[in-house]
């Protein structure tokens, strides 16, 4: 008959096994701390109804190329910020107060951008912009007068075709002029991109950066 022994590293001379020192112990309560911590609050971007209209009116349009097309929380949240500063500061250009291009706002957002597109600080792979007095069917009819924005915006090229993230954003300034903005993307490749939940006009969730959300109830 044998008997159960323990580990031969805790034999010594007839004493018990050393456990954790008091910063061991710190240590631990540190880490129950974090693994019991609440996820952090989501942040939630509530779409206006011109914003919806205009993802509606791109994504049904006939010279629509992509495949699929899907609102992305980040994307629209970057492209509001710019859409207004543009129109508070009447200002109509890819390159923001900062000297910051497209790419490095949506890097900077928490999107991760793929290693194929360039990282230089005013470089542009991802938005095109409107400035208009009309509606936003309008402001599609500009676009698709530029051959340029018109390849991008509908995915005319293979490149943009295999961007089914989008990022609408819109704004008018004090003179009521509208300017849009559109973004398109590769997938977001980060593996821990911030809390975001897009809300359509009504207040209804139609997308999420996070399976895992908190959403805290507004009065």
């Amino acid at each position: 008959m044998t008997t159960m022994s323990p580990p031969a590293s805790t034999r010594r001379s007839g004493k018990s096994p050393a456990g954790p020192g008091p910063w061991g112990f710190v240590c631990l309560c540190l880490a129950l701390v974090l693994v019991m911590a609440p996820p952090a609050e989501a942040k939630k971007h509530k779409l206006s109804r011109d914003e919806m209209t205009l993802f509606t009116l791109l994504a049904n349009d006939p010279l629509q190329a992509r495949e699929k097309m899907k609102l992305d929380p980040i994307l629209c949240v970057v492209a509001r910020k710019r859409a207004r500063e543009m129109a508070r500061k009447n200002q109509f250009s890819h390159i923001d107060s900062k000297g910051n291009g497209p790419n490095q706002r949506v890097l900077k957002a928490g999107y991760q951008l793929p290693a194929i597109y360039e990282r230089a600080k005013t470089a542009n792979n991802v938005e095109s912009i409107v400035r208009t007095t009309g509606s936003s069917k309008y402001a599609v009819k500009v676009w698709k007068s530029s051959e340029g924005h018109k390849i991008h915006i509908f995915g005319q090229y293979d490149f943009y075709r295999m961007q089914p993230c989008v990022g609408i954003g819109s704004a008018l300034s004090k003179s009521g002029e509208r300017f849009c903005v559109f973004l398109s993307a590769h997938p977001n490749v980060s593996k821990k991109p911030p809390r975001v939940i897009l809300l359509d006009p009504k207040g209804k969730v139609i997308a999420s950066t996070r399976k895992r959300v908190v959403i805290r109830p507004t009065l």
